[in-house]
């Protein structure tokens, strides 16, 4: 028997949603430092589809959602489904604002933005290949020391999990 789309979406491994979150996060800065616009193009496409995969996957398929909710590295995973969305938009505001602060700063745009100034031009540059490589390196640092997972913090986050399955055990008792 075949399985249709909807059907295959509850095969979505939750990773493949963690793992979009890095394939946009790379596409939205690399491909505008290598001036590749088209890069990001499909990969937010490829990105949203995995995404819609995933509401299908937590709506039709709740049951497989739920299963994998209780594990708890694939419940972990779970939270880069917002971060997806949160992605697209923080990217997209992101990029309006650096490039209209940029282009104020070197007077490109008005009635003469058909040519660029030599400053329109480095400060173009900069907007492509200086500033996404300083902003990798400030996100980097922040995780490598604003991101600490102590083996007690680790603990902690296990008995709250193991609180919150209990919880959702009990519930389903009362309801069933």
């Amino acid at each position: 028997m075949k399985k249709g789309i909807i059907q295959r979406c509850a095969l979505l491994p939750v990773g493949a949603i963690a793992t979009s979150v890095g394939f946009a996060t790379l596409a939205n800065v690399w491909a505008a430092a290598a001036g590749f616009p088209g890069v990001r193009i499909v990969t937010m496409a490829i990105v949203s589809l995995v995404w819609l995969a995933a509401i299908v996957k937590m709506t039709v398929h709740y049951k497989t959602f739920k299963a994998d909710y209780l594990l708890l590295v694939p419940s972990s995973l779970y939270a880069a489904f917002s971060m997806l969305t949160m992605l697209s938009k923080l990217a997209g505001a992101f990029t309006s604002l650096a490039t209209m602060i940029t282009f104020s700063v070197v007077k490109f745009g008005g009635e003469d933005a058909t040519t660029a100034t030599p400053l329109a031009q480095k400060g173009i540059s900069f907007l492509m290949f200086i500033l996404p490589p300083v902003l990798l390196l400030l996100a980097y640092a922040l995780y490598k020391w604003g991101y600490k997972l102590t083996p007690e913090r680790m603990e902690q986050v296990k008995e709250e999990l193991d609180e919150r399955r209990k919880g959702m055990e009990s519930a389903e008792v009362v309801e069933g």
